[in-house]
């Protein structure tokens, strides 16, 4: 597992998301790897434990969702990172996979309300954290 912490500038404002990601699920175990971008690290670490457990075994997961084993009460989506922007997200992954030969998703959640950060509705308080739809570029829809 790798974990990056969130970057902020010197006025205190965001400059980049923390992030949490798993690295040897593919390669051992045929599953994709996770990353979690924007939670408070110590979630970030336990949700991609939780997966790693699940996946370690048996358990395999489609893109999509919700999946309701990840959050108490809330479902959460599992959505594939686009290849392009693995070496952005993933670069320590390339000393396992040095082909970048692997498949990986992003947990995303909803806000309080339920919406999800490509709807309209979505809290937009939580923009500087989760998720960073540089991930997946349908992530981004309706968002300015």
């Amino acid at each position: 597992m790798v974990a990056v912490e969130a970057e902020r500038a010197k006025d205190g404002s965001w400059r980049s998301p923390g992030f949490v990601y798993s690295v040897g699920l593919w390669g051992f175990h045929r599953a994709p790897e996770l990353i979690v971008v924007g939670a408070p690290h110590r979630h970030g670490v336990e949700l991609v434990e939780k997966y790693a457990r699940m996946t370690k075994g048996g358990r395999r997961f489609a893109p999509g969702g919700p999946y309701r084993d990840f959050l108490p009460g809330v479902g959460v989506l599992l959505e594939p990172v686009a290849r392009s922007l693995y070496r952005d997200w993933f670069a320590c992954a390339f000393d396992f996979y040095p082909q970048g030969e692997f498949t990986a998703y992003q947990l995303v959640w909803p806000d309080r309300d339920g919406a999800w950060p490509w709807e309209s509705r979505w809290q937009r308080h939580f923009s500087r954290r989760e998720p960073n739809c540089r991930l997946e570029p349908r992530l981004c829809r309706g968002r300015g």
